[in-house]
């Protein structure tokens, strides 16, 4: 399993979509899995910027991930977003028999994130909630960089400034260094 992240508008759904046609990965991004449950508490939730429970969360992930064979690749975007997910997320590996290989992440600067997601025009992508996005990733997510650091597990920083092309390029020599390397 390939962990995934990157701040707010870094291109992650772009290249995740892209390396789930040519390297025949299943995408599974929580933030989509989550934009589709049928719950008021959540959407409102989403809407804010906030994080959801982590048992919804975990629940949603160990449903999907149990609907796959054994030898599909995962590529796991957006999840664990802060340390007390990482725990969870190692138990279910080992008990499911799918280890994290490498954690890719997508380094975009802030004022880049906010133009891109300004851009795409979705309801929740206020300039507010998106710095709100920004605070709460860089604070949660270094630890959980470090943590898998620390298990001896590659994680990757990626630049994702330049043309769709350049950074799939990048991307995908990532990959092909951890996995062939």
């Amino acid at each position: 399993m390939i962990l995934f992240a990157g701040p707010p508008g870094s291109g992650k759904s772009t290249q995740a979509k892209l390396l789930e046609n040519e390297q025949g990965l299943v995408w599974l991004s929580t933030g989509a899995i989550l934009r589709e449950v049928e719950d008021e508490k959540i959407q409102a939730l989403l809407k804010k910027g906030e994080l959801i429970d982590d048992s919804i969360t975990q629940g949603v992930l160990a449903n999907r991930i149990a609907q796959l064979s054994k030898d599909q690749k995962v590529l796991l975007d957006g999840y664990p977003r802060r340390i007390s997910q990482v725990d969870w997320l190692d138990d279910f590996c080992k008990q499911n028999d799918r280890p994290v290989t490498m954690y890719l992440i997508i380094s975009i600067p802030i004022e880049e994130g906010l133009k891109r997601m300004i851009k795409r025009g979705r309801e929740d992508d206020t300039e507010e909630t998106i710095k709100h996005r920004y605070e709460k990733y860089f604070k949660e997510m270094s630890p959980v960089f470090d943590h898998y650091k620390q298990q001896g597990i590659d994680v990757v920083d990626v630049d994702g400034i330049g043309s769709v092309d350049e950074v799939h390029q990048r991307v995908v020599g990532a990959i092909n260094n951890v996995h062939q390397g």
